[in-house]
């Protein structure tokens, strides 16, 4: 395993519920961004089979936010809509 067991699992858990995780939530900006492959390898040796589709975003108030999602559960639209949302509530927090 590349990544650690538990927060493996935990996107596993979260993308069988909502399709949807970004890197503020598991993982952080350089494993989505550029070791998405050793996500997949993970994912897949705990079972997870969906195909996975991964985009980000510049947000000027945050920085950069990068995303994978289901695309059977989700489409480019809605994970792009649940990201502006996932930063609109950071900067209402913060």
């Amino acid at each position: 395993m590349n990544f650690n067991g538990t927060t493996i699992r935990k996107v596993k858990d979260q993308l069988e519920e909502i399709g949807y995780f970004n890197d503020e939530q598991f993982l952080g900006s350089a494993a989505v961004k550029h070791h998405k492959d050793k996500i997949f390898i993970d994912l897949r040796s705990i079972g997870y089979e969906k195909t996975l589709s991964s985009n980000g975003g510049f947000y000027p108030e945050t920085g950069a936010l990068y995303w994978m999602y289901d695309e059977e559960m989700v489409s480019f639209v809605e994970a792009t809509e649940m990201s502006n949302a996932f930063v609109k509530l950071q900067l209402d927090d913060g």
